[in-house]
């Protein structure tokens, strides 16, 4: 869709580009077709698409013989897509992505994520798919750059944080290519960037994400300092302990750590936590 059509629609509807919807509309019809073929999806493929806009690469994922599922916010875009897309692999559902039931969504089927996601849930959303119970074999999401360089950035980086961890945990994440303010109406003030998630075989169950989560958020909450600190005033005596176990320098701060190391450091908490349970149900029946 060209940027005369699109603000013709627009202005139609009664939509002005919200910054808190993150609304950055595609007009380079070369940057859509990139995406659809980028994405892999064909005859047979389910995806989720958040925050379609005005439909401009739901009509082409929906070209390729897949099944499309969009999830729009914004009232006004819901029902010009209800109009406007007559096809029957659509499936519109008005909602916010980071609240609505995926596994429902998808029937509990196979399924990837193709969108330009909006900018303001970047962050809560991906974290959301990589600690799902039922996530996406791949996801290709147009994002801010910065943000794609946090999600794909590497130890001993300054990008490098919780978010990195959890999401490399779950996917092998890769920046496809950057792209200019240019493509987008209204134009953001900064570069985006293109970013694959490819689901890994060996990737954590939710459960286990979730507590990885709830380790990282702890040993991130002060980066520039020791990381055992705060781990353990969450962990106690387990924190130093679990750390010497699996040989990690006591004086480590939380970015020095690899993904892989994170998940051992996780699950050796949930080893410990689960051993004392175990024992306390067995004092428990024996003093009864």
């Amino acid at each position: 869709m060209k940027l005369n059509e699109l603000k013709a629609v627009l202005e139609e509807i009664g939509v002005s580009p919200s910054r808190s919807l993150g609304q950055n509309f595609m007009t380079d019809a070369n940057l859509v077709d990139f995406i659809a073929r980028t994405s892999g999806v064909g005859e047979g493929d389910l995806v989720v698409e958040v925050g379609p806009g005005l439909g401009v690469l739901t009509r082409k994922l929906l070209e390729s013989g897949a099944e499309v599922a969009a999830v729009e916010l914004d009232k006004r875009v819901f029902d010009y897509l209800s109009k406007e897309i007559r096809h029957p692999k659509f499936h519109l559902v008005q909602g916010d992505a980071c609240r609505i039931d995926l596994t429902e969504l998808t029937s509990d089927r196979p399924w990837k994520c193709v969108a330009n996601l909006p900018y303001s849930i970047s962050t809560p959303f991906a974290a959301r798919l990589a600690e799902s119970h039922h996530p996406p074999e791949s996801a290709l999401l147009l994002l801010q750059k910065e943000t794609a360089d946090r999600f794909a950035a590497k130890p001993r980086t300054k990008d490098y944080g919780s978010v990195s961890v959890l999401l490399q945990t779950a996917f092998k994440v890769e920046i496809v290519r950057k792209v200019s303010p240019k493509v987008f109406h209204p134009q953001p003030k900064v570069d985006s960037a293109l970013t694959r998630f490819a689901l890994k075989s060996e990737r954590p169950d939710a459960a286990e994400m979730k507590r990885l989560s709830k380790v990282l958020r702890t040993a991130f909450s002060q980066r520039r300092k020791k990381m055992v600190k705060a781990l353990s005033r969450a962990y106690g005596a387990d924190a130093p302990r679990a750390m010497e176990s699996l040989e990690i320098n006591p004086n480590a701060r939380a970015e020095e750590l690899s993904p892989e190391m994170f998940q051992r450091l996780a699950l050796k908490f949930h080893e410990k936590i689960e051993s004392k349970t175990r024992g306390g149900v067995l004092e428990n029946g024996e003093g009864a």
